[in-house]
């Protein structure tokens, strides 16, 4: 999860603002990603603000394919199957803006989780040398 990933492993995001539109951008690891996303819902309606932002089934599929992490995918496709679920286009689109602030903290807690085990480990291997 900390690791930097490949080119073929990259994740695709999309970052957006009132003025200047969008650009896409690759990034390179899980913690990365974690640091991206962010959606400034002010955007939407006030002409300012911005867009940090990933499609919820890209990154389910990113997070199954390339980390192997089947439990946070299902967990992201459970919080939008549970917050997207007009059937107007436009209130989808905006409910599914909307999920990727929540979809973040779960990424931040998974985050936090590999970053507990790896001090842990750490703390096993300066046990194991002293000995």
């Amino acid at each position: 999860m900390y690791a930097d990933l490949g080119y073929d492993e990259k994740v695709e995001v999309i970052e957006l603002d009132p003025y200047s539109g969008g650009s896409s951008q690759n990034l390179y690891s899980f913690k990365e990603l974690v640091d991206f996303l962010d959606v400034d819902m002010k955007c939407l309606t006030e002409m300012r603000g911005f867009i940090h932002y990933i499609d919820p089934d890209q990154l389910c599929q990113w997070l199954e394919n390339t980390l192997g992490d089947n439990e946070l995918a299902n967990a992201v496709k459970a919080l939008v199957n549970e917050r997207v679920n007009s059937s107007n286009p436009v209130e989808m689109h905006i409910q599914t803006l909307a999920t990727i602030n929540p979809i973040k903290e779960l990424l931040s807690f998974r985050l936090a989780q590999c970053q507990e085990v790896l001090e842990k480990n750490c703390k096993v291997q300066e046990e194991m040398c002293e000995q």
